[in-house]
């Protein structure tokens, strides 16, 4: 019995690791993608993803929201067991950066090799739709880095306000829904592009630097000042107001990387017709 209920936690936290941002983020991202769009880029994504309409929603989003946006989230409504890899790169919290740490991480089937599958298919809508999704994953520190605790899902926590829940839910969408109440996505999409203008335009364009750019953080401030033993917490650890107005502001700067991105990515993938 002991076993049998060891492993179903095991494929529950799994499962689990293939969510990222949740559905205010990946819409944000998508929104602040279409903003630095160019049209014929704009006209491309509306006439790929108009011709293959799906029919599983991971959310909803306003009537009138452009279609990048109503289908950013669709890559975790329609997951699987054999899909679940392309959404993270378990990085080890200790990995020292260069291509060896990368293809042990991946194993051969990681985020880093879908999205690499998908670049090269841009005119067939489901891998567009990972395209719009799996970059927006890849800016989630939680997605490159684990410390024998499946990103953080096995990391019992307990929020400020008396939530409980794991660490990497709390940086999926714990500490970002409240920056989505007001205006939900399209409102927090806004504000970021006010507060922060072009400051996360340019900048490199090799995913290998974002996987590593957002374990960095996940070292930095997601596991940093937690001090936490290796492998899953069972005991809820208690997350300080600082340490969420710290990774906020971590989660607002990577929304708007990433926003950046994926525009220049789609921008690039669309520049000539056909």
């Amino acid at each position: 019995m002991r076993r049998g209920l060891a492993a179903a936690a095991l494929a529950a936290a799994l499962a689990a690791r293939a969510w990222a941002w949740g559905c205010a983020g990946h819409q944000t991202i998508a929104y602040l993608a279409w903003a630095q769009m160019t049209p014929r880029a704009r006209a491309a994504v509306n006439r790929i993803l108009a011709g293959d309409p799906i029919t599983r929603f991971g959310c909803r989003e306003r009537a009138g929201a452009p279609l990048i946006v109503q289908d950013a989230d669709w890559a975790d409504a329609v997951r699987t067991r054999a899909t679940e890899p392309w959404h993270f790169l378990n990085l080890p919290l200790n990995a020292r950066r260069g291509q060896g740490a990368m293809t042990r991480a991946c194993g051969g089937d990681c985020i880093a090799t879908a999205l690499e599958k998908f670049e090269r298919e841009p005119r067939n809508a489901a891998a567009l739709r990972y395209l719009i999704h799996l970059v927006g994953d890849a800016h989630q520190p939680l997605h490159a880095a684990d410390d024998g605790d499946y990103g953080g899902n096995c990391v019992a926590t307990r929020l400020p306000d008396g939530r409980r829940g794991n660490l990497h839910a709390d940086w999926d969408t714990g500490m970002l829904a409240p920056l989505a109440r007001r205006g939900g996505p399209a409102g927090l999409a806004r504000r970021l592009q006010a507060r922060f203008g072009r400051r996360y335009a340019g900048g490199s364009m090799k995913l290998a630097d974002w996987l590593w750019q957002s374990h960095a953080l996940a070292v930095q401030d997601a596991y940093g000042p937690l001090h936490l033993a290796y492998g899953c917490q069972r005991r809820p650890v208690r997350l300080s107001r600082a340490y969420v107005r710290q990774a906020q502001t971590v989660i607002e700067r990577q929304l708007d990387r990433a926003g950046w991105r994926l525009a220049e990515l789609l921008n690039r993938l669309y520049a000539s017709p056909g």
